[in-house]
């Protein structure tokens, strides 16, 4: 079953605001990306592309095909690879072949200002960035 090696794979990422969050622990935040990567796997509302290296799951991305369709800009809502693959223009390859599979030549995605091997696969591929945002986690009930 690939799920539980996409899970593996989302869960080795923490750079990402969800481990950043004092309130969270980091299972709760790996919990997230679990989550995640089992809502996109039933393919209801994302697709997952794969990238395999040696017959083995090297990384992976998730994409709404149906925003492409109807307003012809892709969203890539998350990419990762194994760290034992990272550095290989893996990543890259995802991008691309994720462009490809939404036939669009524009996406939009969103990345931690502090993930910048994240940053560099992007501009490397030609993309800019067109703004930047802060995310505030909110605690009901927190003093």
């Amino acid at each position: 079953d690939d799920s539980e090696k996409l899970s593996a794979i989302a869960e080795s990422f923490t750079n990402n605001r969800f481990h950043r969050d004092p309130r969270m622990s980091d299972t709760s935040a790996a919990g997230v990306y679990r989550s995640w990567v089992k809502n996109a796997a039933s393919g209801k509302r994302q697709k997952v592309l794969l990238a395999e290296t040696a017959g083995e799951i090297a990384g992976f991305c998730t994409y709404d095909e149906d925003a492409a369709r109807m307003l012809n800009v892709g969203i890539i809502a998350l990419l990762t690879v194994a760290p034992e693959f990272r550095g290989q223009g893996i990543a890259r390859a995802l991008v691309s072949g994720a462009m490809d599979m939404m036939n669009t030549r524009w996406i939009v995605t969103s990345t931690q200002v502090e993930n910048i091997a994240s940053q560099r696969t992007f501009t490397g591929l030609g993309f800019k960035p067109i703004a930047a945002r802060h995310i505030l986690h909110g605690w009901l009930g927190a003093s």
